[in-house]
């Protein structure tokens, strides 16, 4: 029998953008569909030109979720737009889709956000394969931050283990107030987003969550983490696929961004750096394609 969700007028909607990830996808809709909350969801699929199938199995799997099929990549923050403007619910939850989440995740934060009427957005912990329990916020980033991530200035290789802190590695509270939420799995009251514009579609795929969360606090919400609301994240599926669109989309969205919120003086400043990180990772990435082939036909 088909999955379903509730026919009334929906207190939460769920948008996860699709490219090419149609295995993870199914394990992430029917994580959703399995156990729905008392309250009414309803599931909005965005799919960016998926060429594995994802777009058919939605609509074989999951009828009842409504399926946007694009005729081309869209990307991140312009599909979710796309779901996001024709959600209906009071809050919205965005899903990367290689998560997986619970009944219980869904009303905890949707709790939340109900008690809490000054707070925009919520996220909980992210678990990985091992078990392994991640926090999901981090502060805002100076250009100082943004600057060591560029690694080649220091590295010859990307520096190891600049992940977000383990959640047992840090002092946590229950909730705890945050500045920058991850929107790989976020709650956010849809009202604020309206008021907001959504996304801004110029940062296509990186430094969104970034973005919008400094956008949220500028408008005077908060955002909140709790710490023992847990769902599951497989990690990357779409873009480790496609390393060199990746690094350069994720360069240009970085200066977009420091030409946002740091101005076109910093912009400048980060540009001839940013070029050469962009250019080392294509490097690196050619060079390990070379010794896969190299070996492979050895």
């Amino acid at each position: 029998m088909a999955p379903t969700a509730t026919n009334e007028t929906p207190r939460l909607s769920v948008v996860v953008v699709s490219f090419n990830t149609c295995e993870v996808l199914a394990e992430c809709l029917d994580s959703v569909f399995r156990d729905l909350p008392d309250f009414g969801v309803e599931v909005i699929v965005v799919d960016n030109a998926s060429s594995d199938g994802s777009a058919a199995m939605v609509a074989q799997r999951f009828p009842t979720a409504r399926l946007v099929r694009n005729p081309r990549n869209r990307m991140f923050s312009a599909a979710n737009n796309q779901g996001l403007r024709l959600a209906r619910g009071d809050y919205v939850v965005i899903l990367n889709s290689d998560t997986v989440v619970s009944r219980e995740f869904l009303e905890t934060l949707a709790w939340h956000l109900d008690e809490n009427p000054d707070v925009a957005a919520v996220v909980g912990s992210r678990a990985d394969e091992d078990g392994t329990r991640w926090t999901t916020f981090w502060p805002q980033h100076s250009f100082d931050d943004l600057l060591r991530i560029l690694f080649p200035v220091i590295w010859l290789k990307p520096p190891v283990g600049k992940q977000m802190p383990r959640v047992d590695e840090l002092p946590l509270r229950a909730v705890e107030e945050v500045e920058i939420v991850s929107d790989g799995c976020v709650m956010v009251r849809l009202s604020a987003l309206r008021e907001l514009g959504y996304y801004d579609e110029r940062l296509r795929l990186y430094y969104t969550e970034d973005d919008l969360s400094i956008r949220l606090r500028r408008a005077g919400w908060r955002l909140a983490s709790l710490r023992d609301a847990v769902f599951f994240h497989h990690g990357a599926r779409s873009t480790r696929k496609h390393p060199l669109t990746a690094a350069a989309v994720m360069s240009a969205d970085r200066m977009r961004f420091v030409a946002k919120h740091m101005g076109l003086t910093r912009a400048a400043l980060l540009a001839p750096v940013a070029a050469f990180d962009l250019l080392w990772r294509w490097h690196l990435v050619l060079r390990h394609r070379l010794r896969v082939s190299l070996r492979g036909e050895g």
